[in-house]
């Protein structure tokens, strides 16, 4: 379903818009053949690219965008963890957290509000993808807690 949604993107606009410019009316807008038309709103091109092959448009290399924004959010990670002391590497990433998590929660409400402001999407979805990639090293990093924290409660009870 991930590789196939932006192929079956042609004339399926559900407001029923017809050649939609950029940057769009609503957050749907996807233009995988860079002609800065929404492709739900257009006819199919006679011939199309593949929508995950690496080119020149960030639009037509979201898969390899989120597999390079999660190496380097990696990077980073075992990084610090090996250069910062341990009260310094969990500010350092608690404040990364925080950081992502704002931006993304209120651009998600922007944009369910449908309120259009340029590149507005492209960031929502560069800090989304490094808010849970950290969010779910910070869980990794203290499951042993919760574990402990349950098992303490199971025993009592």
């Amino acid at each position: 379903m991930l590789f196939a949604s932006p192929a079956e993107a042609w004339l399926d606009c559900p407001y029923g818009r017809i050649n939609d410019p950029y940057p769009g009316r609503c957050n749907l807008y996807i233009d995988t053949n860079n002609n800065q038309i929404c492709d739900h709103s257009e006819a199919p091109p006679k011939e199309t690219q593949p929508p995950f092959l690496p080119s020149s448009s960030k639009n037509t290399r979201p898969f390899f965008a989120f597999l390079e924004i999660t190496g380097i959010t990696l990077a980073a990670w075992f990084l610090t963890k090996k250069f910062l002391k341990p009260l310094n590497f969990r500010l350092f990433w608690n404040l990364v957290l925080l950081a992502s998590f704002l931006p993304v929660g209120i651009s998600g409400i922007l944009l369910f509000l449908n309120i259009q402001i340029p590149n507005f999407a492209f960031w929502h979805n560069f800090l989304g993808v490094i808010f849970v990639v950290v969010g779910l090293l910070h869980l990794l990093a203290r499951l042993n807690y919760f574990k402990q924290t349950l098992g303490n409660k199971i025993k009592t009870n």
